[in-house]
């Protein structure tokens, strides 16, 4: 996903297709997530949800990432990806599982539009099984 592939009926990338990757380097070293992270980081996500009205379909905390396939309305996808990012944080670091001045993510994260129930199914297929 890109600024030129998120659109209503815009060509995905293709796979080997170049992308940006950042030239920064990291913070620190990349935060990996337990399986108990995980679950909570997962928990949270649907806690989040349900407080905000908005409808989970799938979830799937990885190691190094996590997936969300969420109806959110009107809301932009830019501040959905804020809060589960500023909730889950709060949870894994009030939980020990990260310490207080430690970076858990990075800037940004992948939006995707869904406009069809085919292209929703598919990202529900992809973040439950395709890890």
């Amino acid at each position: 996903m890109d600024a030129d592939h998120n659109g209503y009926k815009t060509p995905v990338l293709q796979p080997g297709e170049p992308r940006e990757r950042p030239t920064e380097p990291l913070d620190g070293e990349p935060a990996t997530l337990s399986p108990e992270a995980r679950k909570l980081i997962e928990d949270t996500v649907r806690r989040h949800c349900k407080i905000r009205g908005w409808t989970l379909l799938q979830v799937n905390a990885r190691t190094k990432h996590i997936h969300v396939v969420v109806v959110i309305g009107e809301v932009e996808p830019e501040l959905a990806v804020a809060q589960f990012k500023a909730w889950c944080t709060r949870a894994l670091r009030d939980a020990g599982f990260m310490g207080r001045d430690q970076t858990v993510w990075t800037e940004g994260g992948s939006k995707r539009y869904l406009w069809t129930g085919e292209s929703i199914d598919r990202a529900i297929k992809y973040v439950r099984d395709g890890q």
